[in-house]
């Protein structure tokens, strides 16, 4: 009768204790999935998206600049008299 009433207890309490695991975990994805946090998550990811791109461009213009700057040194040293 003992061993009966503790493994009575033991499932209520896993029972219970899945139960308020898996609501708290529903909840939590119910949260995360709503529009206005989806649309928030969205355009967090576009800015940084556009902070990249913006990076990137500024770096390939600074590049191209230096780069041009080397090869018109470059013919400039050449000896070839300007024109």
């Amino acid at each position: 009768m003992l061993r009966r009433l503790f493994w009575l207890v033991v499932g209520a309490a896993l029972g219970a204790g899945s139960s308020l695991w898996a609501a708290r975990r529903v909840t939590r994805s119910v949260r995360r999935l709503a529009p206005d946090h989806v649309a928030r998550q969205a355009a967090a990811g576009a800015r940084r998206g556009l902070t990249r791109v913006q990076g990137a461009v500024r770096e390939g213009g600074e590049a191209m600049r230096a780069r041009e700057a080397e090869l018109r040194g470059a013919l400039r040293g050449a000896g070839s008299p300007p024109a």
